[in-house]
């Protein structure tokens, strides 16, 4: 939907419907889910505490350095079960710590009614136990984890007061990093040269006579990190943008692609903090994914156009930054709310994500499948199934060549209590 309020599950009106059949690699989801303002408030003040016991050590990676395939000679891999978490969640931050540990933190863990995680916990990948650690003085789901010089790690969004947390690794506690000056839920958070933090867009929660509603940002603002101070930029979009992406480019510029109805990117420039229009999109997109590739381009898959229809196709924006392009290669289906990894060899792995309004009733399709994209060569192929369907989940390439996909949505509107990695 457009401005991203179905990822917010923030419409008035719950969406009816039955639980479809069930095919390989998908769920179709069962509706309705109550996705009424109200319950999103009254679930802040609930803790997510459905715990597990993880009983599966993390796969072993047979290669030996050097060994990693080419694009053209590599084999697709196969997705293999991992431990359980101490919560389930999706729409949670995460981040790799040193030690081969995984840092999971907020998120949601029913859908209908949403209801936030306010916990975190800590994976240890070689032995297959997670630690729960203190909770973050804010509230933490659709946002964003930055990190820091010196390894802590920032929590920006979603806390309905604009708290920003910071997690110290070395310690394993949280402290209250900053307030944002405006409260932001979807908002993205890019860390700029400087070591400032660019927060753009996002939803606004706004408490009036009429109820609880949200807002569409246009505005951005800088957070500093070191002094705790957030300050108004003096740039504003073109127009409110939710779903949308922000990377950093190679010339210290971000792209905000998406999150709106049209085609129109965004380029901010923080030197002289200022917004101009950036290259056209070749079809206009919201909660798809932005992969920087080796070569300085970007590839773009997946999303949802302005009708609400997921999409199958994939884009590239050249290294120059000049022009977006259509490859040729689609995804078999149409995808958003996935994980794009790049691999070791340069190529993306998509998983997961969820097709909106597929079902045989018109459901959200849960996806499990995967696929593998060489954007030098044009090719997407599939990479095989998930152990399980996986939506709103987080996936992070590991040193030996794996990818973890933790947590996510399943078919039913429930987080999803452990991970699987992707063996190339």
């Amino acid at each position: 939907m457009a401005l991203g309020v179905k990822r917010l599950r923030l419409d008035l009106l719950a969406r009816r419907g039955h639980r479809g059949p069930t095919y390989a690699g998908e769920t179709v989801m069962r509706r309705p889910r109550l996705r009424h303002p109200v319950a999103l408030v009254l679930g802040v003040l609930l803790w997510g505490c459905g715990s597990s016991s993880g009983t599966t050590a993390g796969v072993p990676w047979p290669p030996a350095p050097g060994t990693v395939p080419s694009p053209s000679t590599a084999r697709v891999g196969r997705f293999v079960a991992g431990p359980a978490l101490n919560g389930a969640r999706f729409f949670h931050a995460q981040a790799l710590l040193p030690g081969g540990r995984v840092f999971l933190a907020g998120g949601l863990f029913l859908a209908s009614p949403p209801l936030p995680r306010i916990d975190a916990e800590v994976l240890d990948l070689a032995t297959g136990l997670a630690s729960t650690v203190a909770p973050p003085p804010g509230i933490h789901f659709q946002c964003e984890v930055v990190p820091l010089a010196g390894g802590a790690l920032l929590l920006v969004g979603g806390d309905p007061g604009g708290v920003v947390s910071r997690y110290d690794p070395m310690t394993g506690a949280f402290t209250r990093a900053a307030v944002l000056r405006v409260p932001r839920v979807g908002c993205t958070a890019t860390a700029l040269v400087g070591g400032e933090i660019l927060v753009a867009g996002g939803l606004e929660p706004r408490l009036s006579a009429g109820g609880l509603g949200f807002t569409a940002l246009d505005s951005i603002e800088r957070l500093d990190p070191v002094t705790g101070s957030s300050r108004a930029s003096a740039a504003r979009l073109a127009g409110p943008r939710v779903g949308h992406t922000a990377t950093r480019l190679g010339s210290g510029r971000v792209l905000l692609v998406g999150g709106h109805p049209g085609r129109e990117t965004a380029s901010y420039d923080p030197a002289v903090d200022r917004v101009a229009a950036g290259p056209s999109l070749a079809l206009g997109r919201e909660d798809h994914r932005v992969t920087p590739l080796p070569s300085g381009a970007l590839l773009v898959s997946g999303g949802s156009d302005g009708g609400g229809r997921s999409l199958d196709s994939l884009e590239v924006l050249d290294p120059l930054g000049v022009a977006f392009r259509l490859l040729g290669g689609r995804m078999g289906r149409g995808r958003e709310d996935h994980s794009a990894t790049l691999l070791a060899d340069g190529r993306v792995l998509l998983a997961g994500g969820e097709d909106n309004g597929a079902g045989p009733l018109g459901d959200d399709v849960v996806l499990g499948d995967a696929w593998l994209v060489d954007p030098v060569r044009d090719e997407v192929r599939p990479a095989g199934t998930l152990t399980r369907p996986r939506d709103d989940h987080r996936a992070n390439l590991l040193s030996d060549g794996r990818v973890l996909l933790a947590g996510g949505e399943d078919g039913d509107g429930r987080a999803i209590g452990d991970v699987e990695f992707y063996v190339p």
